[in-house]
């Protein structure tokens, strides 16, 4: 359910600790569902710790000669003179969007610009709303040099956790470059969520003095449990796969390592959700394969369905070229189930025991060898054991305590400055 609020009774009926605006451009939407849910879900846990957290996302518009009317209503509500926030309440947390405008031509570093520009003409407003004491920006290209520019007009200190891997994908110009070093320079402490993503990022800017902290993302562990009801060993299995029907995520290879232990593994059966570019040809190579009766997609699915999915799986296998995280695989630990990935980055720092799952290398033949011994050996895999380890590590509460202490750092160093 979603609910307008004003701006005055965002959080009036209990005392907050602090102030946080979160500004993130990856948020939840009706066309991307996924996109940003880790943002979502820890706002959502630092503020029943009792952070006054809101989350300010920028709504972009791409512009182009194809849709002429779409792209002149967005340059009109771009360029409104007197713009307002209208804030609403949707699963726990409290958010506005700000419009801003795209033209995919001009490059990302441009983008980045645009995306500061209509920051920029919301800010006095989003001041008035909501004096926040410090901003949390979700990635260094566009929240992060933005955010930058709060901390300039209202003296506010600014955390940056990066996500995006590889990290090559936003530093790949020197415009865009020279826009995520002034992110990492202007941010008080700097994030990653993985040591791989900690390491790329130094290697990017070897130059700069970094400190940076790694904190992982969090996993809900109040949504995702063990099922109650203990799998019938005599039925079907499953595994899953769960991710964006594209080149990074290579569904194809999951596809390839299930066909290679099909005929040893007849009691189970491949379910891939997702959606993107190479869905018509992923369909296509399902039926060439003959595996169309084991094999089943599905799109995107809401947050408790997708819970109730991965409880019921019997593993879930990860085949991406490159992952910052990799959230699913704490997920699926946390429901107790044990998890199959390559070695792809986050999950070096996940899967760091052979009770948990298996690491492989990127070959159909390794990656079929990996899902062999773990759906041979799945009673090995203690379902409790698994939640325990991730719950430990990763849960809601570890996590967003780690934040409130780092916030509480920043804050008290920003008030001895001031002194």
């Amino acid at each position: 359910m979603v609910s307008t609020v004003l701006a005055d009774n965002i959080g009036a009926e209990r005392a907050l600790i602090m102030r946080i605006l979160v500004l993130s451009a990856q948020y939840p939407h009706a066309d991307n569902p996924p996109s940003g849910i880790f943002v979502q879900e820890q706002v959502a846990a630092l503020r029943r710790e009792g952070v006054d957290a809101r989350v300010l996302v920028g709504r972009e518009a791409w512009l182009g000669p194809s849709r002429p009317l779409h792209s002149l209503a967005a340059v009109r509500r771009f360029a409104t003179p007197r713009p307002r926030l209208q804030w609403r309440e949707h699963a726990g947390v409290v958010s506005a969007e700000f419009p801003t405008v795209v033209v995919g031509q001009f490059g990302e570093a441009v983008r980045s610009r645009s995306y500061a520009a209509g920051l920029r003409r919301v800010s006095r407003a989003l001041r008035r709303d909501f004096p926040f004491e410090a901003v949390h920006a979700h990635t260094a290209l566009l929240d992060g040099a933005a955010a930058v520019e709060l901390k300039h007009e209202f003296g506010v200190p600014v955390v940056l956790t990066e996500h995006t891997g590889p990290f090559s994908v936003i530093t790949r110009t020197p415009a865009m470059r020279c826009r995520v070093r002034r992110a990492l320079l202007g941010s008080d402490r700097v994030v990653a969520v993985s040591n791989t993503l900690a390491q790329m990022i130094r290697g990017a800017f070897p130059e700069l003095p970094l400190t940076i902290d790694v904190i992982p993302n969090g996993v809900d562990q109040r949504l995702f449990s063990i099922a109650s009801q203990p799998q019938d060993t005599s039925s079907r299995k499953t595994i899953l796969w769960i991710g964006s029907f594209g080149a990074l995520k290579r569904p194809h290879l999951a596809l390839s390592a299930f066909a290679a232990i099909a005929a040893r593994r007849s009691d189970f059966d491949l379910h891939m959700i997702g959606r993107g570019p190479l869905a018509a040809e992923l369909h296509r190579d399902i039926v060439r394969s003959g595996l169309a009766a084991r094999v089943r997609i599905d799109d995107y699915q809401d947050r408790i369905s997708l819970a109730a999915t991965i409880a019921r799986a019997g593993v879930l296998l990860v085949t991406s070229a490159v992952e910052s995280f990799s959230l699913v695989t704490i997920e699926a630990l946390s429901s107790g189930v044990p998890v199959v990935s390559t070695r792809c980055g986050g999950p070096q720092d996940i899967l760091v025991e052979p009770w948990l799952g298996r690491l492989s290398d990127d070959s159909t033949e390794a990656l079929a060898t990996a899902l062999l011994e773990v759906t041979g050996a799945l009673a090995s895999f203690r379902p409790e054991h698994l939640r325990a380890y991730a719950v430990g590590r990763f849960g809601m509460s570890v996590v967003t305590a780690r934040y409130i202490a780092l916030y509480n750092s920043v804050l008290a160093r920003c008030r001895a400055l001031a002194a």
